[in-house]
């Protein structure tokens, strides 16, 4: 079994076994101090476009008001699949089953936010350059 798998197993097994303890309102403040630090260096807003790589269970994204709001994860698919995740999440957020190697959506991202994953990424430099050139 490879790093990345076991990292994976690992965080799979760690969200469901809090699955029901969990009280996800404190991402809630997590998103008003990313609005506090980014003050007067950019406004977010309807109109700004935010990309959350490793969201979790229905992270600071969902928070943040935005029309344009996506989100992926490599165990997205276990995240939808529990009830008290997707019932939290904000609907108008667009979830995706993605590793942040792989950016599977075509936009220029104003924000991008990578809370808790940089451990988790395999090749980051490699990917910083891949975003810098896409103009993320």
């Amino acid at each position: 079994m490879s790093r990345w798998d076991v990292a994976q197993s690992y965080e799979k097994d760690w969200w469901n076994i809090r699955k029901d303890e969990l009280d996800l309102e404190f991402y809630r403040s997590f998103a008003r101090e990313i609005k506090e630090k980014l003050s007067g260096i950019m406004e977010i807003d309807k109109k700004t476009h935010i990309l959350e790589i490793g969201s979790g269970a229905a992270e600071d994204i969902t928070f943040l008001e935005s029309d344009h709001r996506y989100a992926i994860d490599p165990l997205e698919d276990f995240y939808s699949s529990v009830e008290k995740f997707a019932r939290f999440r904000d609907k108008k957020v667009k979830y995706q089953k993605a590793k942040g190697e792989d950016i599977p959506f075509e936009s220029n991202f104003s924000l991008i936010l990578l809370s808790w994953i940089m451990y988790w990424i395999t090749v980051m430099i490699q990917r910083l350059s891949l975003w810098r050139q896409k103009g993320c």
